[in-house]
């Protein structure tokens, strides 16, 4: 159960005879609760397969709290201030007192930062938290996502690399763009355009804290292509493997072994155990290239890998494989960030889309779908706006911060959100502009560091740097500090980190 913390970047605080807790995003990172609800699950079916396997009645109740608290350092590192560590626990253990075996259950606080990834629903009347439904989707319909601005040109740039990928030319299009710029949005309004259309679509996700996992975008994208569900036990796994082998005329007495393999099935793979690493690794990788081959001659496959900025070594060295499909009616499309530069970038039938912030027209069009007409004043809109900088999702966030009930209409807090995607990129800046974007007004600092770290232009952070604080309304002394900032020690850290 420890390491199930440990491995999505948590650190076990506290450990009883029955029990683990553990604590998500003591380091900056901008997907801790993603990461918690992963760890839950995580030990959950770890605890199932030891039920299966000793018939001992095991049961889980699983709970995620969310909380802003006070982080010390201590002799071991980060420390979260006893009274608010105290308080996190009585908020879990009142919610999952009397809750069924087998729960994942969410407090309300923690529930804003897992509605749009996770399926959240009310337990019956008097029950306590929200329980955790499903498995991770992006953007889940239903969860009040916002409207889709500005991006109806890159739609259909994808469209036509797709109609040209039916004619039989391969297509590869990367979409880069900052955390929150609309890369995911994107995708999901081209799948949601390819409904009712001959097309096979399979994804996969890079994620933040799986680089030291193998194959991990791969091997939920063989996982969806096979259709392979969590609960399958690895006779039925071989089942399902070998039937879609046979039904794509592949030999699948002689491929099913490779592809159990990838997927860490060892039932049925003693006849691997003679040949070497790389000879294996060859040979699976021959069959994955004959299967997107078969299939996409059945019908055009669109293959998605997201976030490709974590992907995992061993993955990135199936690039061979991608290349070798060129010819065939597949379209790849892959996102990432702008500090990621694929190999294959100059290759003849691979387009790169680089998502632009959202005009100020695009921006209303985001905030209005989010806040109701009159449920703010125009000025306080324009504020968020201005405060946005065309990115969709701050946008968003910013919007919903003002229109959840009892909020203050005060534009310059920085939601839950947001501020985790912002502190993670201060986390990645030099020490010496780390230190200059937190020393003095703490919003002013998250700020100036996120648009650094996102234009990596430091007369650009003077501008938007100044812009902003002169939005807020803060005393002299603090102005003072902020213009001593902008000096020569930021151009200087600057080129330190190029």
């Amino acid at each position: 159960m420890m390491d199930k913390v440990r491995i999505f970047g948590g650190r076990v605080a506290e450990l009883g005879s029955t029990w683990v807790g553990g604590i998500f995003g003591l380091e900056a990172v901008e997907d801790a609760p993603l990461r918690a609800v992963h760890a839950a699950m995580a030990m959950d079916k770890a605890v199932q397969r030891a039920r299966l396997g000793e018939g001992d009645p095991l049961a889980t109740q699983l709970g995620i709290h969310s909380a802003e608290v006070l982080v010390g350092q201590a002799g071991q590192g980060p420390e979260v201030e006893a009274d608010a560590k105290r308080a996190a626990w009585s908020a879990l253990e009142w919610m999952l007192d009397g809750a069924e075996a087998g729960a994942l259950l969410v407090t309300p606080e923690a529930a804003p930062l897992l509605e749009r990834r996770f399926e959240l629903t009310r337990r019956g009347p008097g029950a306590r938290g929200l329980r955790v439904t499903g498995r991770e989707g992006r953007a889940r319909a239903g969860a009040g996502v916002a409207r889709f601005a500005g991006r109806r040109q890159e739609l259909d740039l994808i469209r036509s690399r797709l109609d040209s990928a039916r004619a039989g030319r391969g297509q590869l299009v990367g979409i880069v763009g900052e955390a929150g710029i609309g890369k995911t949005r994107l995708l999901r309004e081209f799948r949601e355009s390819l409904r009712g259309e001959r097309v096979t679509y399979l994804e996969g996700h890079c994620l933040s804290y799986g680089g030291a996992m193998p194959y991990l975008p791969l091997l939920e994208i063989l996982r969806r292509a096979f259709r392979l569900e969590d609960g399958d036990a690895p006779e039925l796994t071989a089942d399902k493997v070998a039937a879609a082998l046979a039904a794509l005329r592949l030999d699948p007495v002689e491929a099913t072994p490779y592809v159990l393999q990838m997927l860490g099935v060892k039932d049925g793979t003693d006849a691997l155990t003679a040949l070497g690493p790389e000879a294996v690794l060859a040979r699976t990788t021959e069959i994955l290239r004959q299967v997107a081959a078969r299939a996409s001659a059945r019908r055009p496959l669109v293959v998605v890998v997201e976030d490709l900025h974590w992907i995992d070594a061993a993955s990135l060295a199936l690039t061979p494989l991608i290349e070798s499909l060129a010819g065939q009616p597949i379209l790849v499309i892959l996102t990432y960030r702008p500090d990621t530069q694929p190999p294959w970038a100059a290759r003849s039938h691979v387009t790169q889309i680089a998502l632009q912030p959202l005009s100020d027209e695009e921006s209303l069009s985001v905030v209005h779908s989010v806040l109701a007409r009159g449920e703010v004043s125009e000025p306080l809109v324009r504020a968020i706006v201005a405060r946005g900088e065309g990115n969709p999702f701050f946008l968003e966030e910013l919007a919903r911060a003002l229109s959840a009930p009892g909020a203050e209409r005060d534009p310059s807090g920085i939601p839950a959100g947001v501020q985790d995607l912002l502190l993670a990129r201060i986390n990645r800046l030099p020490a010496r502009l780390r230190e200059h974007a937190v020393r003095y007004h703490p919003q002013v600092g998250i700020y100036a560091a996120a648009v650094e770290a996102m234009t990596g232009q430091a007369p650009d952070v003077h501008i938007h740097y100044i812009r902003y604080v002169q939005t807020l309304d803060i005393d002299q002394q603090t102005w003072k500090g902020v213009l001593e900032t902008l000096d020569a020690d930021i151009v200087a850290a600057l080129d330190e980190s190029d």
